[in-house]
């Protein structure tokens, strides 16, 4: 079996990748099997961002418009790139956990909480830009 790590590399045996690009590889294929609803907690978990980006998000979207998917997670490049369609942010309550914000990332509660949560608050987002982009 062999994958491709970026959309214009060449193939690559998976038996030759590191363990987070053979569990890359596998999520891939796990994701794109069947078309029954799907539940998964933390995909991202032991991949590299580059490899979650290019192979786990792309593949979300992919399979999204066919498959109902529910994903737990603390990567902003799965809520954000992915499309998400509905977010729920999620704090620990007293008892049992409790619904912060809901809705799509245009909703102006969820963008905040997403903004704070994931990305580290609008002033780092905006530090980073400043930092990546120049201006």
């Amino acid at each position: 079996m062999s994958y491709r790590p970026a959309p214009k590399s060449n193939f690559v045996a998976v038996d030759q990748g590191s363990p987070g690009q053979k569990t890359a590889a596998l999520l891939t294929v796990v994701l794109q099997m069947g078309s029954y609803p799907l539940l998964l907690d933390q995909p991202e978990d032991d991949l590299e961002n580059k490899l979650i980006r290019h192979l786990a998000v792309e593949t979300l979207k992919s399979i999204k418009n066919h498959r109902q998917l529910i994903v737990s997670t603390h990567n902003a490049n799965v809520v954000v790139t992915s499309g998400a369609e509905n977010v729920l942010v999620i704090r620990r309550g007293e008892f049992t956990p409790a619904i912060e914000a809901e809705g799509t990332l245009q909703t102006a509660a969820v963008k905040e909480e997403v903004c704070e949560i994931l990305e580290g608050g609008e002033d780092a987002i905006k530090t980073r830009y400043r930092r990546l982009v120049g201006k």
